[in-house]
């Protein structure tokens, strides 16, 4: 029995993993008015001199009259280390790596330079609606010799994105939660009792006020905080409609002044010790709390399992439809399927990534870390989160400029 059929008991959809709203706001027009400009790359390239394929590597490297080398653009922080050099090693394919911070910013280059990436790691949630769009290429499963390592529970969950998995191969999931350092929580706190559910911290002012004096941070990520903010008031995050919005809103204006930060890279915000509480993704709060008590720190760190729940993320790769060397996208795919290479993801990055056959070489620490994989009864609390409407994420960025650059000091 695998680690979701012990743990899933209602369909999963995704989440999707980041958003800045700035980016997001220009974009949308944009798209909508299928207008056509070039995108700039966001980090510089990283590459590294590919060696000659091993004679061993015929199950990735397949026969293929493209040229040695793979554009791969994935977020920052994200890959196993010496994964790319080897896969060069292994199979002669230079790869050309750039990172991005949001999806927003992918989704502007896929639709303005979609030739320029042979790989993307979209969320599902993106992705999905992306892919019916025309921006990608279906897979062509003959190449993958190793698809079949992956949990068929975890690719029936991603059909509400990709329907018969047509795309998409899940890269990594995980959950958005929160970082907690709860030795300087509770001084804050003082009489102020610790709460039943997590999400007080940081949504409720009787909280926020207390906690502002030692730091509280937020994901900077409009489709992550409206989301969480209608879960906790008990709406439906599938859908930010008006009235929703307008409570989810309301509530999140009365804690902006207490909010110290907003950030895409939450993991540099943790692990430089500026906030005692925060919200982040989970892989990210296991590595800070890591980092912080490497460094010495004696506090007590924790990553919650709020009693109510939170959201759940897929981020997945996928070949762009313009793709120059989509063969060698198939090749590394099929690398990365395979069982030892899919366990340095938990191992050394902090997500699991649905790969059955990898569990037997993820390390018995990283298993028994409720935080990466979580125990069944707080897994059945994962919020599964569809696909946002064009509008509804339009929305969502309106209403997060209203919150995040409109502060109320006049409490």
């Amino acid at each position: 029995m695998t680690y979701f059929e012990l743990s899933v008991t209602q369909p999963l959809a995704p989440v999707h993993r980041n958003g800045r709203w700035y980016r997001g706001l220009m974009l949308m027009p944009l798209l909508l008015a299928a207008a056509c400009s070039p995108a700039p790359d966001s980090a510089a390239p990283q590459t590294t001199q590919a060696s000659a394929p091993s004679p061993a590597a015929t199950e990735v490297a397949q026969a293929t009259d493209e040229e040695p080398v793979l554009n791969f653009r994935n977020w920052t922080d994200y890959m196993p280390e010496g994964m790319l050099a080897d896969f060069e090693r292994e199979t002669g394919i230079k790869v050309i790596y750039h990172t991005y911070g949001t999806n927003e910013e992918l989704e502007k280059l896929m639709a303005f330079k979609a030739d320029s990436e042979d790989l993307v790691v979209p969320s599902l949630n993106y992705g999905g609606a992306q892919a019916t769009l025309g921006f990608y290429q279906p897979l062509n499963k003959a190449l993958l010799s190793n698809y079949k390592n992956l949990d068929p529970v975890f690719l029936q969950s991603m059909e509400t994105a990709d329907p018969d998995n047509r795309f998409f191969v899940p890269w990594a999931w995980g959950h958005t939660t929160l970082f907690v350092n709860k030795t300087r929580v509770s001084k804050a706190l003082g009489d102020l009792a610790y709460p039943s559910n997590e999400w007080d911290l940081v949504f409720k002012p009787a909280y926020t006020q207390r906690l502002k004096s030692c730091g509280i941070a937020y994901v900077d990520a409009p489709s992550e905080i409206f989301p969480l903010a209608l879960h906790y008031l008990g709406l439906n995050p599938h859908l930010p409609d008006e009235p929703s919005m307008v409570r989810a809103l309301e509530m999140l204006k009365a804690v902006r002044p207490d909010i110290g930060a907003f950030s895409s890279a939450m993991l540099d915000v943790l692990s430089a010790d500026k906030a005692c509480v925060g919200i982040a993704w989970s892989g990210d709060i296991d590595s800070a709390i890591t980092a912080l008590k490497d460094a010495g720190h004696r506090d007590e760190l924790l990553g919650a399992l709020p009693s109510a729940g939170t959201l759940m993320f897929v981020d997945a790769l996928v070949i762009p439809v313009n793709a120059k060397h989509p063969r060698n996208a198939h090749a590394f795919i099929n690398f990365y399927l395979r069982a030892k290479n899919a366990a340095r993801m938990p191992n050394e990055i902090g997500y699991p990534n649905g790969n059955t056959a990898a569990l037997e070489f993820v390390t018995p620490e990283v298993k028994d870390n409720p935080l990466i994989f979580p125990p069944p009864e707080f897994f059945n609390r994962l919020v599964p989160t569809n696909t946002f409407s064009n509008k509804a994420r339009w929305d969502m960025m309106q209403a997060y400029v209203d919150f995040a650059f409109k502060i109320d000091t006049q409490k």
